[in-house]
């Protein structure tokens, strides 16, 4: 980690102190950076937000904690209100704020995630994205990971359960393959282009499991996470050039990958 990194972090430490504060020690068990700021190579002054998890016990009220951060936090510095998201990934609070000219995405969770069984629930379940974002990619400020395994998983490092993975991937690789065949016939349709990025997302979370490594993100620094990660050369991923070319043909390749 090189020095420009380590002063933003602990410039980072600094602007969450107050904020730790208002929310209370006590009630967070730990602090980590995510995304672009985790990474120096990644980290853009003046563009990138920073994303930070903040993890609080397992008996909190996600409702009340919301609530109470409208009410602690200065109002002048939120850019999105404190609310609950829940969806099939987790139950957590969301926010950003402006403390010191930088933006912060912050999310605050208990650490206990769902791992989805069927080809909707995985698809959107972001199983791999939390575990990298926390444990393979995270920069630790205060705590600790939390402890909790979802079932079935029963180990994290330095991958989850094989036969959880081999599910996993084989329910994501069928499902693609089905909707990329149905998409195929709708190329001069409006959605067309839409309906083939999602499915990129779906791509890269299998490829990501086949290969055995957590990802940082799906949507941002693909470049960078195919040749420092995966060791590939990101000519596969869609880009406006070759978003209109032949349907069949990103699908084979993208399915050859994936075997």
């Amino acid at each position: 980690m090189n020095d420009s990194s380590n002063a933003l972090h602990d410039d980072i430490r600094r602007d969450l102190g107050p904020l730790l504060k208002a929310v209370g020690a006590d009630r967070v068990t730990g602090v980590c950076i995510i995304g672009s700021a985790s990474f120096p190579e990644l980290w853009r002054p003046g563009v990138s937000d920073i994303d930070i998890c903040l993890f609080v016990p397992r008996e909190t009220s996600l409702p009340e904690l919301a609530i109470r951060l409208r009410r602690d936090l200065r109002a002048d510095a939120m850019l999105l209100l404190p609310h609950v998201v829940s969806d099939v990934h987790s139950q957590r609070v969301e926010t950003v704020i402006e403390i010191s000219a930088r933006v912060y995405d912050l999310t605050f969770l208990t650490g206990e995630v769902t791992v989805g069984q069927t080809w909707k629930e995985i698809r959107y379940d972001w199983f791999e994205l939390y575990a990298g974002s926390v444990l393979r990619h995270a920069v630790w400020l205060e705590g600790q990971p939390p402890s909790f395994l979802p079932p079935p998983i029963s180990r994290l490092l330095p991958y989850y359960d094989e036969e959880v993975r081999s599910m996993r991937l084989t329910t994501l690789t069928e499902g693609l393959r089905r909707e990329l065949a149905a998409v195929s016939g709708t190329m001069h349709d409006s959605r067309y282009v839409p309906r083939l990025c999602e499915l990129q997302t779906v791509f890269l979370q299998a490829l990501f499991i086949s290969k055995r490594f957590y990802p940082l993100s799906y949507r941002k620094h693909l470049e960078f996470q195919f040749r420092r990660f995966l060791g590939l050369e990101p000519d596969i991923l869609l880009y406006p050039d070759n978003v209109l070319s032949d349907p069949a043909r990103i699908s084979e390749r993208w399915l050859c990958l994936l075997i």
